[in-house]
């Protein structure tokens, strides 16, 4: 493997791609500014094979992997030691016409099936008002993220999600997203980490991720809470839709933003893991 060096290389990488081999399979759509972050952080490399083009972004216990593979080409395997995840996103009513082709070709390299998530939007419009009442028996406090609890917000969402699904924020990037106001949290009257949701606002639309509520506060109604919290926050911030991703096998939390007036929306997200 490679490191990116430039917006310009990458860019250069994929244009000669495609003119060597025209039409390809891909799960890269990346944003200019997502390149530079990358390539700032030097978490960035490529490779290449016959027919197969291959972007890894570098996390502390896994790489992500995004890929250009010509029509007929089988892909390489994989280039480096780290877990390696592959995510295909795709809206169902358009899934591409050899979609199971191109996942078998991914196995028979060794990947597997990991998580199937399924994308649920929620508009104003559809918010349930009633299911909003909160019946709190604990004192807390509502609040944007506390810097001083940046260590115990990563460990909260280290230890309560699946971080090679959903990547998570380093401290830096985290102290950024906190004194962005990206990060809601509750805290007991004792000043302890209760909760912690991530919440990026971007133009009429809001993703909400990162929804973790710690063991000691499980079952007492406060992961709802800072969710519903959110919402509003997200609707009075003036978001016309509030999205989010769920596993298509969590039917409790599918349940519960149905509940909230979430619909799915058609898109998929088909994950794979690979590990020697």
């Amino acid at each position: 493997m490679m490191k990116v060096e430039s917006f310009c290389q990458y860019s250069h990488l994929i244009k000669e791609f495609q003119r060597q081999y025209g039409k390809s399979d891909t799960n890269c759509f990346f944003m200019a500014k997502e390149i530079d972050e990358y390539i700032g952080k030097e978490k960035l490399s490529y490779a290449e094979s016959d027919g197969g083009l291959y972007f890894f972004v570098e996390e502390e216990e896994y790489t992500r992997l995004y890929f250009f593979l010509e029509k007929n080409a089988l892909p390489a395997k994989t280039f480096q030691e780290k877990i390696c995840i592959i995510d295909l996103v795709y809206r169902n009513q358009r899934k591409p016409a050899n979609l199971d082709e191109l996942l078998d070709k991914w196995r028979s390299i060794g990947y597997k099936d990991y998580h199937l998530y399924q994308r649920m939007a929620l508009r104003k419009s559809d918010l349930n008002e009633n299911y909003k009442q909160r019946d709190l028996s604990e004192k807390i406090s509502y609040q944007v993220g506390d810097l001083n609890l940046a260590d115990n917000i990563l460990e909260l969402w280290k230890t309560g999600l699946d971080e090679r699904s959903t990547p998570l924020p380093d401290k830096m990037e985290l102290i950024a997203k906190i004194k962005h106001g990206e990060v809601f949290c509750i805290t007991s009257d004792t000043g302890e980490l209760c909760a912690a949701i991530q919440f990026l606002l971007n133009g009429a639309t809001c993703l909400l991720q990162h929804l973790a509520v710690s063991e000691t506060f499980k079952r007492k109604g406060l992961g709802k809470s800072l969710f519903m919290y959110a919402i509003d926050t997200a609707f009075e911030k003036g978001a016309k839709v509030c999205n989010l991703w769920v596993d298509v096998e969590n039917t409790p939390a599918i349940n519960l933003y149905r509940k909230c007036g979430y619909k799915e929306d058609g898109m998929v997200s088909k994950q794979f893991i690979y590990k020697r």
